[in-house]
């Protein structure tokens, strides 16, 4: 659907193309950090010179940079734990 009633991704790719999908077929070769490299009408044939072009771009560009993996158990192992409430209280007084 064009306009107002597309959906969020079409809405981005057309304000990030200036081209709104005129049919389903519409193509978008995004990149590895999501950029979005070019725009091709649903016509344009799936080996059309332009198109591969811009997906053979795509794949030379490096890969993103992936950021470090947060150690949970390290993480974990900082954290306060905090005591267990007593039997006597409900956890609906503890919270008032």
């Amino acid at each position: 659907m064009p306009g107002a009633q597309a959906t969020p991704p079409y809405q981005r790719l057309t304000a990030a193309t200036g081209v709104a999908p005129g049919w389903d077929f519409h193509q978008y070769p995004v990149s590895r950090d999501g950029r979005v490299l070019a725009q091709f009408p649903g016509k344009a044939k799936p080996d059309a010179p332009q198109l591969l072009a811009a997906i053979g771009q795509a794949l030379q560009a490096p890969a993103p940079v992936r950021r470090e993996r947060i150690d949970m158990a390290a993480a974990h192992a900082t954290m306060r734990v905090l005591p267990p409430l007593p039997a006597s209280v409900s956890y609906q007084e503890y919270s008032e």
